[in-house]
């Protein structure tokens, strides 16, 4: 006679296995050390933005949080999306906590899929995780950063400005364009000086362009902030 007596390691289990389903490694120190470097890479450059450009109101003109989010997704991999969403969170918090939870959650949720959006889409047509070798990665990489994840992530942001009527003026071309310009050039200029950064030091062809990747990049930054 067979005892069916459900088994007590189902839930553990199953517990695991969704955990694992969501790219969360628990038990994994790399993983935790990841996930933390990419929200305080967020946290820390956008901070330093918020207070050392000055704007009367509306979005930066520039923000690098989201080039070093997609940046560092796609050297890390995009199981570290937790670090984005966290990174995202506590800066939209820092400040007034409780009475921005429930829009702060809103945008950290659009953002972090907004970012997962453009590195799957830059991983897909560009087969690689260092889409700068060849003309064509670069294009792609160029369009997706423009055109895809980011597109999404001003669409919820700004949508979080409506509901809450958090915003005055002209809405398009106070909020909406300079929110999309920002986090797109923000993905141009600092994903490409995170994954360079974090290249092998062994390929010396990544090597010897690397310090005119950041002159180009710094003198861009330069002259965008000039101008805005």
């Amino acid at each position: 006679m067979t005892n069916n007596h459900p088994s007590t390691q189902i839930a553990p289990n199953s517990s695991r296995w969704k955990l694992a389903h969501f790219g969360i490694e628990l038990k994994n120190p790399r993983y935790w050390f990841e996930v933390i470097g990419i929200a305080i890479a967020y946290f820390a450059s956008s901070w330093i933005i918020a207070n050392t450009i000055p704007r009367l109101y509306g979005p930066s003109p520039v923000w690098p949080g989201a080039g070093f989010n997609v940046g560092l997704l796609l050297a890390f991999g995009r199981s570290r999306w937790l670090g984005v969403f966290l990174g995202i969170l506590f800066f939209n918090l820092h400040r007034n906590w409780l009475t921005v939870l429930i829009p702060a959650l809103g945008s950290s949720i659009g953002s972090t899929i907004g970012t997962l959006i453009t590195v799957s889409l830059i991983l897909r047509f560009t087969r690689t995780t260092y889409p700068f070798h060849q003309v064509r990665h670069v294009v792609m990489f160029s369009l997706c950063s423009l055109f895809s994840g980011t597109i999404f992530q001003t669409i919820t942001g700004t949508g979080i400005y409506i509901l809450t009527k958090r915003y005055e003026g002209n809405f398009l071309q106070d909020f909406f364009l300079p929110w999309w310009i920002g986090d797109s050039i923000g993905v141009l200029i600092f994903a490409s000086i995170a994954l360079t950064w974090l290249r092998s030091h062994r390929d010396n062809t990544i090597k010897s362009w690397l310090n005119w990747e950041v002159v180009i990049a710094i003198s861009s930054l330069t002259e965008i902030l000039h101008h805005s």
